[in-house]
């Protein structure tokens, strides 16, 4: 493959994923708070006025990039980071009134119905993470009680991810 061809097919499984996201936590995508030719690679979901950013960059550069428009908007934002190579992390970013928190890397979390999480990866002691749905997000406790419930959680969004990209090498290794 070339590394054109690998580029648009990481670009391809970010959006694929992220889409997969939204029909997961049944948000609507919108009109979003910016010019659509300037930003076309962005998603927006009204409700909890969110930006969702589908990229092949590292998180670093993304959060870069995401910044200012978070800013601008006055939205929260959701980086969707599927490299072409390397596992697939999140960033999520709070917009407040004179500031942005920004979190990362972040890792999907599923309890056992639709309770979807964005938490600290596996090996990361933050007691913090947020829980996705139709509001706005903030920092709350983690959902789990115990190690085994929180590998379980890890493994239920690892099988989730690999379902959502068919026909795809093996998502992020726990």
């Amino acid at each position: 493959m070339t590394p054109n061809t690998m580029r648009a097919a990481a670009e391809a499984r970010a959006l694929m994923l992220t889409l997969a996201l939204v029909a997961r936590m049944d948000w609507r995508l919108g009109p979003g708070p910016l010019l659509p030719q300037a930003f076309a690679q962005y998603l927006y979901v009204p409700d909890p006025q969110m930006l969702l950013v589908p990229t092949t960059s590292g998180l670093d550069f993304a959060i870069r990039q995401v910044a200012p428009v978070v800013r601008e908007t006055r939205s929260d934002a959701l980086i969707v980071s599927r490299p072409t190579e390397g596992n697939i992390s999140f960033a999520l970013a709070i917009w407040a009134s004179g500031e942005t928190a920004w979190t990362w890397p972040l890792a999907l979390w599923c309890g056992t119905g639709s309770d979807t999480w964005l938490v600290p990866p596996p090996l990361a002691d933050e007691p913090l993470g947020f829980r996705l749905r139709n509001a706005l997000h903030y920092a709350g406790q983690v959902p789990w009680s115990d190690p085994q419930t929180r590998m379980e959680g890890y493994v239920r969004a690892q099988a989730w991810m690999a379902g959502a990209m068919p026909d795809q090498e093996p998502v992020a290794r726990i």
